[in-house]
């Protein structure tokens, strides 16, 4: 249910954070990846408990650690690469100009839940 239970925090230490001077101009604090780690959990009371929000930030931080090549790799990157396969076929129907016009836009969507994510996180 959530990925950060499996993560350490020396794995949390090796965390590179991108923009560490923009997000701490616009939040007024550094984005700290333990602090965020903690957080997540107790909303999720240790990672038993099924919550939303906590589910979504777990996601999105695991997106983070996995982008710095920390924690186990997961299923999420084979289905990405099988959902870009897809779409990216030329003998593929689904491969026109507002399938990938989609397909950007929902990318972009997850970059700026991210971004979110990590201000939120800092603040």
């Amino acid at each position: 249910m959530y990925t950060l239970k499996h993560i350490t925090p020396k794995e949390l230490a090796n965390l590179k954070v991108n923009n560490q001077q923009q997000i701490t101009e616009l939040t007024g604090s550094p984005f700290r990846p333990e602090h965020a780690y903690s957080v997540i959990k107790q909303q999720s009371e240790g990672f038993s408990k099924p919550d939303q929000k906590a589910q979504e930030a777990d996601r999105l931080f695991a997106q983070l650690l996995r982008k710095n090549g920390i924690g186990p790799a997961q299923e999420g990157k084979e289905v990405k690469k099988g959902k870009e396969d897809k779409y990216n076929n030329s003998n593929n129907p689904a491969a026109d100009s507002k399938d990938r016009i989609r397909i950007a836009a929902q990318a972009r969507e997850r970059a700026i839940k991210l971004i979110e994510l990590e201000l939120e996180l800092a603040a």
